[in-house]
C-alpha cells in the first residue's frame, strides 16, 4: 500500500510539472521555446527583452497556474475534510453554503459599484457570515443532523438572493454578465495582488489540516473518537470552519468552481485505494492541482475566449463521477 502512494505520488508531481510547463506555452500570445529561453537569458544578461513577453508570462499565466495549483488543492482538501468528517463521500464543500453566499457577496459589490478588492472583500465577507450562520442555526435545530440541515437552509437562502441580484443587476453596464461569470468560476482575472495574501493563508490551512490529519482521522468515529483523547466537538467544528475557509478564500477570488471538492477526493481514494484521511490528504491535494490546472489549460487551447472554468470542471467530474458509480456498481456485484 505504502508503495503504491509513493508511485501515485511521484507520478502525480510528473504530471503536474508537465501541466505547469505546457500551461506557460498556451494562450492567445504564441510563445515558442526559443521565446521563453530568450526571455530568460535578457533577464539573467541584464539585455533588453521584449515587455510584452514579461506581461504575458510574469502577469497573466504565472500567477493563473499558481491559483489553479493553490486552489484546486484547496477545495479538493476541503472536500476530503467533509466527507472524512460527515463520513460520506456524496458531501460537497458548498455543504455551509458558503460558495454561493461568496457569489452572493461578489454579486452584491458588483451591483453597488464597488471596486474589485472590495469585490473579493464582499465575497469573503459573506462566505465567513455563511459559516457562522450555518453554525448558530445547527446549535438552535438541537438535533443529530443539524449541521448538514442548517447548511441547507442557508445555501438555499444565499442562492434566492444570489437570484434576485442577479434579478436587479442592470443587463446594459455588465452587471449581470459579470454576475453570472463569476458565478460559474474563471481562473482569467487572478493578479498577483490578491493572490499574494490569499494563497498564502490558504497554504497556511492546508498545512494546519494537514498537521492535524491523524486527529481528523479519528473524527470518524463519532463520538467514540473521544476515548482515544480527542475533544469531538470543538475539533469538528475547527476542521469544518478551517474547510470552509478554504473554500470562502478560494471563491473569493476565482468564484464558483464546481465539481472540484466532490469529485477529487473520491478519486484519489480510488488511486490510493485507500479510505484513510491520513493516506489521502496528500494525494487529493496534488490530484485537484492536477485537475484544476489540465481544465483551465484545456480551455485556454481550444478557446480563445474566456469560457467559465466550471464548465469544464463539471464535464470532467461528471465523467469520473459516472465511472466511479459503474465501479462501485461492478464491485459489489463481484
Amino acid at each position: 500500500m505504502k508503495r503504491r502512494r509513493t508511485v501515485v505520488f511521484c507520478s502525480l508531481i510528473a504530471i503536474l510539472a508537465g501541466l505547469v510547463i505546457t500551461a506557460v506555452f498556451v494562450g492567445d500570445y504564441k510563445v515558442t521555446l526559443s521565446d521563453f529561453f530568450g526571455y530568460v537569458s535578457a533577464k539573467i544578461t541584464g539585455s533588453a527583452y521584449d515587455g510584452r513577453m514579461e506581461t504575458v508570462l510574469i502577469d497573466l499565466r504565472l500567477p493563473r497556474i499558481i491559483a489553479a495549483i493553490v486552489f484546486g488543492a484547496a477545495l479538493s482538501v476541503a472536500g476530503l475534510v467533509y466527507q472524512n468528517v460527515f463520513t460520506n463521500n456524496m458531501v460537497s464543500p458548498d455543504l455551509l453554503g458558503a460558495s454561493s453566499s461568496a457569489a452572493c457577496g461578489a454579486a452584491l459589490s458588483i451591483i453597488l459599484g464597488f471596486s474589485k478588492g472590495l469585490g473579493f472583500f464582499g465575497a469573503f465577507v459573506f462566505s465567513v457570515f455563511s459559516i457562522v450562520a450555518t453554525n448558530l442555526l445547527s446549535k438552535l435545530l438541537n438535533r443529530k443532523d443539524s449541521l448538514l440541515i442548517a447548511g441547507i437552509i442557508v445555501g438555499g437562502i444565499a442562492r434566492s438572493c444570489l437570484g434576485l441580484l442577479k434579478y436587479l443587476a442592470d443587463p446594459e453596464n455588465g452587471q449581470l454578465e459579470s454576475i453570472v461569470y463569476w458565478e460559474m468560476g474563471s481562473l482569467s482575472k487572478v493578479h498577483w495582488e490578491e493572490l499574494r495574501s490569499i494563497a498564502v493563508i490558504t497554504l497556511l490551512i492546508i498545512a494546519l489540516l494537514f498537521l492535524l490529519r491523524r486527529r481528523i482521522c479519528c473524527l470518524t468515529f463519532g463520538r467514540f473518537a473521544e476515548l482515544l483523547g480527542i475533544e469531538y466537538t470543538f475539533e469538528r467544528a475547527f476542521v469544518i470552519i478551517a474547510a470552509s475557509l478554504l473554500v470562502a478564500l478560494t471563491t473569493s477570488v476565482c468564484g464558483v468552481i464546481s465539481w472540484v471538492g466532490l469529485i477529487v477526493p473520491i478519486l484519489s481514494a480510488d488511486l490510493t485505494k485507500s479510505g484513510s484521511f491520513e493516506d489521502n490528504i496528500v494525494t487529493t491535494g496534488l490530484v485537484g492541482s492536477v485537475f484544476l490546472l489540465f481544465s483551465d489549460t484545456l480551455i485556454r487551447l481550444i478557446s480563445s475566449s474566456e469560457i467559465p472554468i466550471s464548465i469544464m470542471t463539471g464535464a470532467g467530474g461528471l465523467i469520473v463521477f459516472v465511472i466511479s458509480v459503474f465501479a462501485e456498481r461492478r464491485d459489489y456485484a463481484e
